[in-house]
Formats: C-alpha cells, sequence, structure tokens
C-alpha cells in the first residue's frame, strides 16, 4: 500500500519541530542537550506512525494524532529543559562573586561546556557549562555550572588548556 498526500504531514511535522528544538538547543544550551537523542525518539515515533500507515487506513484520526504531537513533543522538550540555559548561569556566576570583572567568552563553542561524571538524564549530555573569569586582582578563575541546579564548582585550573 501507497501512503497518500495526506500522510506527509507527519515527517513535515518532524522537520519543522527539528528545526526549531536545535535551534533552541544551538542558541541557548551549547552542548547541554542531547540533542541527537531527542530527534532518535521522535523518529522512532514518527518510523512507528509511518509503518502503520502502510498497513491501515486510519483515517481522520491521523490528524488528530499529528495535532497532539504537535503538542506534546514540543511540551516534553520543554521539560526536559535544565533550569539554567548558558547565558543564565553565566548571570550566576557573576551575581555569586562581586569580585568578578570580566567573563571571558570562549571562541569555540565546544568549550562553553566541560564534561562531568553527573549522569541525570537521558535526553541531557554530562556537561556543565565552564567560565573563565577575571577578578578584581587580574587573577583568572575557573568555574563550571551545573544547568540543572545552578551549583557553582570552582576548578583548579583550565579544562582547555587555554586562558
Amino acid at each position: 500500500m501507497r501512503l497518500k498526500r495526506g500522510h506527509y504531514l507527519g515527517p513535515l511535522i518532524v522537520i519543522i519541530e527539528g528545526i526549531v528544538l536545535y535551534y533552541i538547543s544551538y542558541r541557548y544550551y551549547p552542548h547541554i542537550i542531547g540533542i541527537t537523542n531527542v530527534f532518535l525518539t521522535v523518529m522512532m515515533v514518527e518510523l512507528i506512525t509511518l509503518l502503520y500507515l502502510l498497513v491501515k487506513e486510519p483515517g481522520k484520526g491521523i490528524f488528530v494524532f499529528h495535532a497532539t504531537r504537535l503538542i506534546l513533543f514540543p511540551a516534553f522538550f520543554a521539560v526536559a529543559l535544565p533550569e539554567y540555559s548558558y547565558e543564565e548561569a553565566k548571570q550566576r556566576v557573576v551575581a555569586q562573586n562581586n569580585e568578578v570583572v570580566n567573563v571571558i567568552q570562549p571562541s569555540d563553542r565546544h568549550e562553553k561546556t566541560v564534561p562531568v561524571n553527573n549522569h541525570v538524564s537521558w535526553f541531557l549530555n554530562d556537561r556543565f557549562y565552564y567560565f573563565v573569569v577575571t577578578m578584581k586582582d587580574h587573577q583568572k578563575e575557573y568555574i563550571s555550572v551545573n544547568p540543572i541546579n545552578g551549583q557553582l564548582v570552582k576548578l583548579d585550573k583550565p579544562y582547555w588548556g587555554k586562558h
């Protein structure tokens, strides 16, 4: 059995949702959200739906399914988001220490986070935000921030070997 024209609505929704969710992840939560795992989950649901459509003609129920999914997946994504975005974590670093003069922005997006052994969710990577800050006395401090609870952790040396 072939898919009818209306059955392509699902993949189109997945593509649009994917672009939006990727942008949010890339812009606000660099390397924190395990976007691959999110997309794998979405794609598995889509694949099961397409296989179902090849076997059985669902009628109008497929539009209800797509409308429900259009709401549920972004809501699921929003619930899985960590409490702190990169910018919010940066503000927390400055607010926790009045000796901070400057927060150095890394040139490489990958260096905005550091790996940790703190697995909390299948949808979040095991990473904390990473900041290099210049203090009033011109000393540099290296701080990581847990994106889930905002806890600050001072590091003894630069993680990325720079600065």
